[in-house]
């Protein structure tokens, strides 16, 4: 219904609706992806299965990604989530206590990415996704974020 929606939006030139296989707004990596691909006004509902996404090669280690649950990526605190998103972006090697989150948010991202006309397809999307965590750009973007809301008051990031 709301890829049949978008469609009729004429503002709307590409979009991707996706349900995972825990029913989430998201790309998992542990099971198939319902994807609505919303193109010239058109809705088109294809279904993605989990070999196509563990096909997808990480550039650093060169290897798959792994397919794991979904308690693999659960947030916790928000000090947690803080670590886990510093660690993510800061350190290299990615530590194996976050490698299943940087799975899964290389996926999501990726398509992001792609969809957004910032990537020519996943392969490309994912060098822009490692090339931005690298470059530490996500870093850099996060902390001017955090500056800013201190300044003006916002919620602690």
């Amino acid at each position: 219904m709301f890829a049949r929606t978008l469609a009729h939006d004429n503002a709307i030139e590409y979009a991707l609706v996706v349900c995972g296989a825990e029913h989430l707004d998201e790309i998992p990596i542990a099971g198939e992806t319902h994807v609505w691909e919303v193109k010239r006004a058109r809705a088109r509902r294809r279904l993605i299965p989990v070999s196509t996404w563990s096909r997808v090669r990480r550039r650093r280690q060169r290897s798959q990604i792994s397919r794991v649950h979904l308690s693999a990526v659960e947030g916790g605190s928000p000090d947690d989530n803080s670590a886990y998103l510093i660690a993510l972006l800061s350190i290299h090697p990615t530590p194996e206590l976050v490698q299943p989150i940087c799975e899964y948010l290389l996926l999501n991202s990726t398509a992001l990415l792609v969809v957004s006309g910032f990537a020519e397809g996943g392969k490309k999307g994912v060098q822009k996704v490692w090339e931005s965590i690298d470059e530490m750009w996500v870093w850099h973007a996060l902390t001017d974020l955090k500056k800013k809301k201190k300044v003006v008051g916002g919620p602690r990031l």
